[in-house]
């Protein structure tokens, strides 16, 4: 944007409070808010649809948000939130924010929604696995509000090039300008090398109340560990962190190897204590902003296709990746038995992460 120009207008509308740590939703929510902030006046709608994540307090917005924006408010069932304000943009934050923001989208000559998951595809992968019982009714009315935006909005932003052409190649006629506008996570100073000492811990984050998380853990106790208990005598441990557990979930822990942490403030001081992180997702959308924090804290990662699906990341460079139990457990052990593999993974993952950051805030108006 030429210096001379007025800065232009923006109503951020996000469905959850922007957080630096906790779930995926809020981390993205607050990266996005910095950036769009930095080019744009920014003034944000909070709209509470979904829980806080680990270390958030209800849904009071933080004091960062205060500074970054120059207005931001929680929504008020009883007052319009910006009542006769108009603005350049509206920008909305998932699909589920769309009804509620109605009454603002005619407030702004752009119309703005950040699809950071393509719900009517990932709907569909968590039926497939028969996961909990998603209707086929869901996954049209995703597809039906998928189709409405492209038709109808000025831009949808996603969060890699494989939604983008999964989207242009689902919806050849779409009207909306589809930008990639990538997940990002905050860089630890310093972070240091793994211990990797018996016993070798295995590091699992996630919202567990999601679906995909859940049977991704639940999988990986039940169909890879045996094999990794059965072929090294090197002793493991396995640390699951996130909240909304199951009592499916919960239930691993009667695996010896197993421990169920539950919620936590930090989670930078678990990352400290693991050797390796795993993200065994069989089904999901977006991309996984749990394995961008691990190699930010310089962390080997095995994952899944699915898992590591969308990210700039390479399998054998920047971590592994494996889809059946047993190929998994074998990269699990090859972790396990060769310590130069693990810091080399991590580094170069740390290498690719790092740089991915420094472009996302490199680059000119999203």
């Amino acid at each position: 944007m030429n210096a001379a120009s007025r800065r232009r207008t923006m109503l951020y509308i996000t469905p959850v409070v922007p957080a630096d740590t906790g779930n995926g939703l809020a981390m993205r929510a607050a990266s996005v808010l910095r950036r769009l902030a930095r080019d744009h006046d920014v003034s944000l709608l909070s709209i509470p649809l979904y829980p806080p994540g680990p270390g958030q307090t209800g849904d009071t917005l933080p004091e960062w948000v205060h500074h970054e924006c120059v207005a931001a408010r929680r929504l008020d069932t009883e007052n319009p939130a910006y009542p006769g304000e108009r603005f350049d943009i509206v920008h909305v934050y998932r699909l589920a924010s769309v009804p509620h923001a109605r009454p603002y989208v005619t407030m702004a000559a752009e119309w703005h929604l950040d699809l950071d998951d393509v719900e009517s595809r990932t709907f569909a992968r968590i039926a497939k696995l028969a996961l909990q019982p998603a209707s086929q009714q869901a996954i049209a009315r995703a597809a039906r509000q998928e189709e409405h935006v492209l038709h109808t909005w000025q831009r949808v932003y996603v969060c890699s090039d494989v939604d983008r052409s999964w989207l242009l190649a689902t919806h050849p006629a779409t009207s909306a300008d589809v930008v990639v506008l990538p997940n990002v996570v905050a860089l630890p100073p310093d972070p240091p090398a793994s211990r990797h000492q018996p016993p070798i811990t295995f590091l699992f984050v996630g919202t567990l109340a999601y679906a995909p998380n859940a049977d991704g853990i639940v999988w990986f106790c039940r169909e890879v560990l045996p094999t990794i208990r059965e072929l090294t005598p090197v002793p493991v441990k396995v640390c699951i962190v996130g909240v909304g557990a199951s009592d499916e979930v919960r239930q691993l822990e009667h695996i010896p190897e197993v421990q169920y942490v539950g919620p936590v403030d930090r989670l930078d001081e678990w990352y400290v204590q693991a050797d390796i992180v795993i993200a065994p997702l069989r089904a999901g959308g977006g991309t996984r902003i749990k394995i961008l924090e691990a190699l930010a804290h310089r962390r080997p990662v095995v994952s899944t296709t699915i898992g590591a699906e969308g990210l700039s990341l390479h399998d054998e460079t920047h971590l592994l990746i494996a889809d059946r139990p047993r190929h998994f457990a074998e990269h699990c052990l090859r972790l396990i038995g060769d310590a130069a593999l693990a810091h080399r993974l991590a580094d170069d993952g740390h290498a690719a992460v790092a740089t991915s950051v420094r472009q996302f805030w490199s680059v000119d108006e999203p």
